[in-house]
């Protein structure tokens, strides 16, 4: 095992050694989305002591993204459009072993019927998702996926959640499987959305569902 990829476990191994006993004391919600917070800028932060060619871009066509996911209280349901995917750092492969590609979603909410607020909210949503790819089997690889973006939100109190403001941040993290010769994937993913205590109200909401990508090519764009 090379260098880098020593490099690449040994931030994952204390990545596990972090969450393990955390999780029962603080709640998988909360490490879900420290996990998120401190993989995202701790990934960019690697890539740039790398010498990743962050400003790059890649033409390598577009793909709709599906994700749903359910709230103690709330449904949503999101389609998105991601762009391309930007190598960051090279694996031993032919594919990268880390990259990004900006996602841009719409996602409509659901709320249970005996909430206090609004029973439905859409939102808009753009994020740089970076993905790692963790292990490859011949065509079939594994990938973690994290990302921290903006969105808009369109009703400040939705269900029983005062949300404080519109604008909000949202966070990405997730695993799947990707085929490498058709670009398509599928797994979980956990999404938080709130404003990061900019406003006094700043009710979180957190959805865990299913996510998958399909490129645009295979219906012929």
């Amino acid at each position: 095992m090379d260098q880098f990829k020593k490099t690449v476990s040994l931030f994952c191994l204390l990545g596990l050694l972090w969450a393990t006993p955390c999780m029962a004391a603080i709640g998988i919600n909360t490490i879900l989305k420290d996990t998120t917070v401190v993989g995202t800028l701790a990934t960019w932060a690697f890539a740039l002591l790398k010498g990743a060619p962050l400003l790059d871009s890649a033409d390598n066509g577009w793909r709709v993204r599906l994700q749903n996911g359910e709230d103690r209280e709330l449904s949503s349901y999101s389609v998105g459009l991601v762009h391309g995917e930007n190598r960051l750092l090279q694996g031993s492969g032919p594919e990268s072993l880390l990259s990004y590609s900006p996602n841009y979603s719409a996602s409509y909410w659901i709320a249970d019927s005996d909430s206090t607020g609004a029973h439905s909210a859409w939102d808009v949503a753009a994020v740089p998702m970076l993905h790692w790819r963790l292990l490859t089997v011949q065509q079939i690889a594994l990938t973690a996926d994290v990302g921290i973006g903006v969105a808009y939100l369109s009703e400040s109190n939705i269900g029983n959640r005062v949300k404080g403001s519109n604008f909000q941040f949202s966070d990405h993290v997730g695993l799947g499987i990707e085929h490498l010769a058709s670009k398509l994937r599928a797994g979980i993913g956990y999404r938080h959305i709130s404003n990061a205590n900019l406003t006094t109200h700043n009710n979180g909401v957190d959805y865990l569902g299913g996510t998958l990508e399909v490129p645009l090519s295979i219906f012929g764009f």
